[in-house]
């Protein structure tokens, strides 16, 4: 039974925190960003560079603003086919998006 309470806590935490994590990392202005980090999924975010942005930076930033929850990380490169102009990951398509989706669910039947 504490396992049922408790959990719902521990979700609505998880969230304030990735929330919290996104805030943070945006509010520093990097050249190259597309789209700023954004919640795509509720407990997933995405960030869109152009080729050669420094990605890394805006990464390492997040990761430092969520200390306190297991992420899993994946990168790709690919193109994006539309929604480009909207500046937000959740109006984007294209292979970019394909390509992280695949990967992503690889690393959950992985286990990761």
């Amino acid at each position: 039974m504490a396992a049922f309470t408790t959990r719902p806590f521990f979700l609505q935490k998880m969230k304030m925190e990735i929330q919290k994590a996104v805030f943070e990392t945006n509010k520093i202005q990097r050249s190259g960003i597309v789209g700023p980090f954004e919640i795509t999924r509720g407990d997933q975010v995405a960030l869109i560079t152009n080729i050669g942005a420094n990605w890394f930076s805006p990464i390492l930033h997040f990761v430092e603003c969520a200390q306190t929850i297991n992420l899993r990380w994946v990168t790709v490169l690919g193109g994006i086919s539309e929604g480009l102009a909207s500046k937000s990951s959740a109006e984007m398509m294209g292979p970019a998006f394909v390509s992280a989706d695949k990967a992503m669910k690889k690393l959950k039947k992985l286990g990761y």
